[in-house]
């Protein structure tokens, strides 16, 4: 399984990023944190909209996203 956070910032609207924490042998509930940061954050700003995925076997079985998405 895999938790997958895509995002985008202030200073780049269109493109997508993302970030994603695999996790080799889920179980029961796990909990995940994602960070936009650094160089990353002083370049490209605020992130503006947001999508949480939970991938499983290259599908998607669990997604949540902010309202601008």
């Amino acid at each position: 399984m895999t938790l997958r956070f895509d995002y985008r910032q202030a200073n780049t609207r269109d493109k997508v990023n993302t970030i994603e924490i695999p996790y080799q042998e889920a179980k029961g509930s796990l909990k995940g944190t994602f960070s936009v940061t650094g160089e990353q954050y002083r370049e490209f700003g605020d992130v503006i909209s947001w999508r949480v995925s939970v991938v499983r076997n290259g599908k998607i079985v669990a997604q949540k996203k902010s309202f601008v998405w």
